[in-house]
């Protein structure tokens, strides 16, 4: 179980990261792709503190969005962006 978990969060965590990539960010996408190879190693307990650790208090990833002039736009951006978010929160039992 502690392996399908791991590979589901895996997963998910390069699904982000490659987001974060895609819109040129590099403030927060090294931590995720930390994430991603303590997901690699099997590592679930460090991979869940990590990224905990990025979502604590102001200016944190949870406070992060993809920016865009244009409400509309900036909501339709950050849909995965928040999705993500939370489907990792949830595969690492945070």
């Amino acid at each position: 179980m502690t392996r399908i978990k791991s590979t589901n969060a895996r997963c998910i965590a390069t699904e982000l990261h490659d987001l974060l990539q895609a819109y040129g960010e590099r403030n927060w996408s090294p931590g995720v792709q930390e994430v991603a190879a303590l997901l690699q190693e099997g590592d679930l307990a460090g991979a869940a503190s990590s990224y905990k650790a990025m979502l604590g208090g102001n200016g944190s990833f949870s406070d992060f969005y993809l920016h865009a002039d244009d409400l509309a736009t900036r909501r339709r951006l950050n849909e995965p962006l928040d999705r993500l978010r939370e489907q990792l929160w949830l595969a690492l039992d945070l």
